[in-house]
């Protein structure tokens, strides 16, 4: 096995542990969204499917947050429900 032959393995040894830490990190995310608390809460309800014309239903998972905003004029806080979709039917968006 030549020099060129060794680096080659162990920069593929490396990729493979950087391919396994990209999974792994994937679903602790994937976790953190499924968690409710204080900071965001999630559900999954049954909803109408906006872009079909049928009116069919889809199983929708949402995550839940508030921002808090500060009015530039009065210097009080405007705290806004945000919300974005992160499963579809089960399946992660």
């Amino acid at each position: 096995m030549t020099k060129r032959d060794k680096i080659t393995a162990k920069i593929n040894a490396k990729q493979n542990q950087i391919d396994l830490l990209r999974k792994d990190i994937i679903k602790l995310k994937r976790e953190a969204l499924l968690l409710s608390d204080k900071v965001q809460w999630f559900t999954e309800e049954m909803e109408i499917d906006a872009w079909a014309n049928d009116g069919s239903k889809r199983l929708c998972g949402r995550i839940y947050w508030n921002n808090k905003f500060k009015d530039e004029d009065t210097g009080k806080f405007v705290t806004v429900k945000r919300s974005m979709v992160v499963r579809i039917n089960g399946e992660w968006v």
